[in-house]
């Protein structure tokens, strides 16, 4: 694996899913972040085994590959580069990172032995708008129980009715709605509502509140659109 990319762009990467590194000491793979170079560019993925984050850094790709690395090690290092160019390749389990006068190896594991994150299946999906999205959840988050005890109310409840994306949260105490328009991701004209009869298959979800959380850390672009697919689990899943 060989490639380079901006400081800026990789730090950023770093930033949306370093957050959700586990410190687990049973499986010290989930320490690290998995980098997948890639044709189209890098891709960064962590997981705790509960929550799965991706994130595309733009760069110039030398050599395909995969590896990981110590997530918390590798940020804190990146954060503290100037804005220049980065260059990384990897050589038998070793990352060889340089950036102007500064540089730096660090030890690794194969790919291997990261934990394989479940394809999304994107065959139904649908639209809203970020900003729109982001003010609803700030709006239904602060009634969710923080007592995990009770899986119902310890998280946000997704539902589609009448071409709207209905959030709610709960502590048994307090109770918080909110509505928000939406579009089907398929449509040809994407400024035209979704269909109510094809939003039938969008079956009811509670998204933990952690997930949440880290959903409302990431959203920078709040001009651009968020695409939720939501399948019969326990989970809302977000890209």
């Amino acid at each position: 694996m060989k490639l380079s990319c901006t400081q800026e762009n990789l730090n950023k990467g770093l930033y949306i899913v370093s957050n959700i590194v586990s410190n687990s000491a049973t499986l010290p793979i989930l320490k690290n972040i998995l980098f997948k170079a890639e044709e189209d560019g890098l891709k960064l993925i962590a997981t705790d085994l509960e929550i799965a984050i991706k994130a595309l850094v733009r760069g110039k790709v030398e050599q395909t590959g995969e590896f990981t690395v110590d997530g918390k090690l590798l940020t804190n290092f990146i954060n503290l580069l100037p804005p220049e160019r980065v260059d990384l390749a990897v050589e038998k389990n070793i990352l060889d990172l340089k950036s102007g006068e500064y540089a730096t190896k660090i030890n690794g594991l194969p790919s291997e032995d990261f934990p394989v994150i479940p394809k999304i299946d994107k065959k139904d999906s649908f639209k809203l708008q970020a900003k729109d999205f982001k003010q609803a959840l700030n709006q239904v988050i602060f009634s969710v129980s923080l007592n995990d005890a009770r899986p119902e109310i310890s998280g946000v409840y997704f539902a589609v009715e009448n071409n709207q994306l209905v959030l709610a949260g709960t502590d048994s105490f307090r109770l918080a709605e909110k509505k928000v328009k939406i579009q089907l991701a398929s449509a040809a004209d994407q400024a035209a509502p979704a269909n109510n009869n094809e939003l039938k298959s969008f079956k009811p979800v509670i998204a933990p509140l952690r997930t949440i959380k880290e959903v409302l850390r990431i959203i920078f672009e709040e001009d651009e659109q968020i695409e939720i697919f939501i399948r019969d689990i326990s989970l809302g899943k977000f890209f």
